[in-house]
């Protein structure tokens, strides 16, 4: 038996299901949009333990979310239990269209992609978090690169996130992530500010352009990582650097129980148990339009103060 992953096109959800695909007891195929990323679904991957190979196909032709002509099958069935067997394949659809399933169809409160599909897989216990392996040769250049750029070397390396890839977890209301980057700089931080294209000055080192895997192993030589929700959170914690979470739109429990973060204070809008909770659906409204650069500087003050006691 083969295990097929349809994995969407999303960074995060995709290291959030990889401790799933490791405990999968079989070879695991990954079918993934090539060109998300520059490719880095791909690479991501191909990076993860139990991965036998990944089929690279457009998400247009595959998804349940894409343009109708899906297997309706793959699409969350109503009564049968899921994940489901189909031909030769155990398919598992990660596609967040399944914690709407478990909400809508069983009752359940929702979970996280993580901790959703583990409990599917008769696993008992927590979740086990994502984690993935950097190669020696790829550690090395990513420290040469940092250490050059490091404008006081005994200072901390800040990373900064710009923009989240979903616009409604994008924490730069009026210039925020900007505002915050100064107050880093001028604080005598270095601060390396990641995003695919954006740059903005102030003397930051901005990541930029660089294949999902560098990133991966620039993220891996810093302090702490200031992000929103959005992939590259998960991915620090798969490389074991810290992160300081833009939190605002659910609970936090619900993506980031077990991580090495610290949250800026949650500021919801309205009860995320209530099924008309519009957060919920789909973060229809962000509560991170609440977010001040008070509750950034408290934050990250408090995880220094952390940070400097442990060190």
């Amino acid at each position: 038996m083969i295990a097929l992953v349809r994995q969407r096109p999303a960074l995060g959800d995709a290291l959030l299901l990889q401790p799933v695909i490791a405990n999968i007891p079989e070879p695991v195929t990954v079918v993934t949009d090539p060109d998300y990323a520059m490719g880095g679904l791909v690479d991501l991957f191909r990076s993860m333990r139990n991965v036998a190979d990944v089929i690279p196909i457009s998400p247009w032709d595959w998804t349940t979310e894409g343009n109708g002509k899906a297997d309706p099958q793959f699409i969350a069935p109503s009564r049968e239990p899921v994940p489901f067997q189909l031909r030769k394949y155990t398919i598992l659809d990660a596609n967040s269209a399944f914690i709407d399933y478990e909400r809508e169809y069983r009752g359940n409160p929702p979970l996280g992609i993580r901790e959703f599909w583990w409990q599917h897989f008769g696993n008992t216990g927590p979740a086990p978090l994502p984690e993935i392996v950097l190669h020696g040769e790829a550690m090395y250049k990513a420290a040469l690169w940092v250490s050059e750029r490091a404008r006081v070397a005994e200072q901390l390396r800040v990373g900064v996130v710009l923009r989240a890839g979903d616009p409604v977890r994008d924490w730069d209301k009026q210039g925020l992530a900007r505002t915050f980057c100064d107050y880093l700089y001028t604080s005598g931080h270095n601060v390396f500010t990641i995003d695919p294209i954006l740059q903005i000055g102030g003397g930051t080192i901005p990541v930029i352009g660089k294949r999902i895997m560098e990133v991966a192993a620039i993220i891996s030589r810093l302090d702490v990582l200031v992000t929103p929700d959005t992939g590259l959170l998960h991915l620090a914690q798969a490389v074991g650097t810290p992160t300081i979470a833009i939190w605002g739109i659910m609970p936090p429990e619900l993506r980031l129980s077990g991580y090495n973060t610290t949250l800026t204070p949650h500021l919801g809008c309205c009860d995320w148990q209530d099924r008309d909770c519009t957060c919920w659906k789909f973060q229809r409204y962000s509560c991170l339009q609440r977010v001040r650069i008070s509750h950034l500087v408290q934050t990250f003050e408090k995880w220094k103060a952390n940070y400097d006691h442990q060190n």
